[in-house]
C-alpha cells in the first residue's frame, strides 16, 4: 500500500511538472506586448514562413534571418513560394550561380533562401566562402541587410544625409553607418535606450519581424522623411568634397565650398568623358570652354574606371598633378561631376573642378 502511494505521489509530481513546462512554454512563445500587434499583422499578411520555429525573444540566426526576410519579400510580390518565386525572376540566375558558401547546401530549402538573398544582393558571407548560419545576427548587420532589401523594392541605391546620430556612433561599422542612419530617417529604429544603437548587440525574432514590417509599410505608402535620402550620385560627390576638404585639412589648406557656377557644367564633363577621357571636349575645345562666368584660376582633375569616390581620390592624391590641385590654397570652390554608363570603356567617370572667381 504504501508503494502504491508512493508511486501515486510521483505520478502526480511529474504531472504537476509537465504542467508548469507546459504553462511556462506557452507564456514565452507569446511576443513582447510591444511587438503583439505587429506580429499579428505580419503573420496575418503571410509573411510569416509558416515551418518557423522560434520563440520571439530569443537571439535570431543570421540564417532565420536571411529567410525571414526572403519570404517576407517574396510574398510581398505576390508569390506564393520560393520555388514559384526563383523560376519566375531568378531561374537564369542560379542556372548560372556559383554557390560561393561552402558551409551551406544547395538542396537544403533553409540554404536556398540564404542563396536567394545573396543573388538578390541582400547579403555577403563572413568570408568568400563561408556564410555561417546560425551565427546570431548583430544589430548592424541587420540594418546593412534590411536598407538592402528596401533598395532592392526603390530599383535604386539611397544615402542617408544624416552622421554621429548616436552616442555610440564611434562603435557602428563603416560599412553599416550609412544603413544605420537610414534606418532611423525612416523613422525604422529609434535605439536602445541612452540615445544608443548598440551595433555589435544581437537582435531577436520579435525585433527583426517588426523593423521588416516597417520597412514594407514605408515602401508601400512612398513615405518621406523630412530630410529625404540623397541619390547615390549626390552622396558621392558630397562624399568627394568632404574627402577633398580632408585632405587639404591635413595639409593646413583651408577648406574648398561647394561651387553654385560650376555644378551642371562639371556633371556634363563626367558624361563627356565617356566620349574623351581626356581635358579635351568632344568638340575640339578646352575643358574650360564651357565655364560660364568669369574666374580668376581655374583647374580640372579627371578619374575614370573607379567606382567610390574614396578610391578615386585615394589615386587622385597618388598623381603629384592632381595633388597639386587638390591642395592648391589658391582655390576657394570646387565642384565635382560623377557620370556611371554600364557597358562603356570605364564605367564610371570623375570630375573635379577647382575654380576662384574673379572678383
Amino acid at each position: 500500500m504504501q508503494k502504491l502511494t508512493a508511486m501515486a505521489l510521483s505520478l502526480i509530481i511529474m504531472i504537476s511538472f509537465l504542467v508548469c513546462d507546459e504553462v511556462s512554454a506557452q507564456e514565452i512563445i507569446q511576443p513582447s506586448p510591444w511587438a503583439a500587434e505587429g506580429v499579428n499583422i505580419f503573420t496575418n499578411k503571410g509573411f510569416m514562413p509558416s515551418d518557423f520555429t522560434f520563440t520571439y525573444q530569443e537571439d535570431i540566426s543570421r540564417g532565420d534571418f536571411c529567410k525571414l526576410v526572403v519570404h517576407a519579400y517574396i510574398k510581398n510580390m505576390g508569390y506564393s513560394d520560393l520555388d514559384s518565386f526563383i523560376s519566375s525572376k531568378l531561374k537564369s540566375e542560379f542556372a548560372n550561380y556559383a554557390y560561393p558558401f561552402k558551409d551551406l547546401n544547395k538542396n537544403n530549402t533553409d540554404d536556398k533562401y540564404i542563396f536567394t538573398a545573396n543573388i538578390l544582393g541582400f547579403i555577403n558571407g563572413v568570408s568568400n566562402n563561408k556564410f555561417d548560419s546560425t551565427k546570431l545576427l548583430t544589430r548592424e548587420q541587420a540594418a546593412k541587410i534590411l536598407i538592402s532589401v528596401y533598395e532592392k523594392m526603390l530599383g535604386k541605391a539611397i544615402y542617408s544625409n544624416h552622421s554621429g546620430l548616436f552616442d555610440d556612433d564611434h562603435q557602428i561599422a563603416d560599412w553599416a553607418k550609412n544603413d544605420v542612419y537610414l534606418l532611423k530617417d525612416l523613422g525604422i529604429v529609434k535605439g536602445m535606450g541612452g540615445n544608443r544603437f548598440s551595433p555589435k548587440s544581437n537582435y531577436t525574432v520579435e525585433q527583426a519581424i517588426i523593423t521588416v514590417l516597417k520597412l514594407i509599410d514605408i515602401y508601400h505608402n512612398n513615405s518621406k522623411t523630412d530630410n529625404e535620402p540623397l541619390s547615390k550620385a549626390e552622396q558621392y560627390k558630397k562624399d568627394m568634397i568632404r574627402m577633398i576638404n580632408e585632405e587639404r585639412a591635413k595639409a593646413g589648406v583651408p577648406p574648398v565650398r561647394e561651387s553654385s557656377v560650376c555644378y551642371d557644367y562639371a556633371d556634363l564633363r563626367a558624361e563627356e568623358l565617356v566620349q574623351r577621357a581626356n581635358h579635351v571636349r568632344p568638340d575640339g575645345s578646352s575643358c574650360f570652354s564651357g565655364i560660364p562666368a568669369p574666374y580668376k584660376r581655374v583647374a580640372e582633375n579627371i578619374a575614370a574606371g573607379y567606382t567610390l569616390p574614396k578610391t578615386a581620390m585615394y589615386n587622385l592624391m597618388r598623381s603629384k598633378g592632381h595633388q597639386k590641385n587638390i591642395l592648391n590654397p589658391e582655390y576657394e570652390e570646387v565642384s565635382i561631376g560623377y557620370h556611371y554608363e554600364e557597358g562603356s570603356k570605364w564605367t564610371s567617370y570623375w570630375i573635379q573642378i577647382f575654380y576662384s572667381p574673379r572678383d
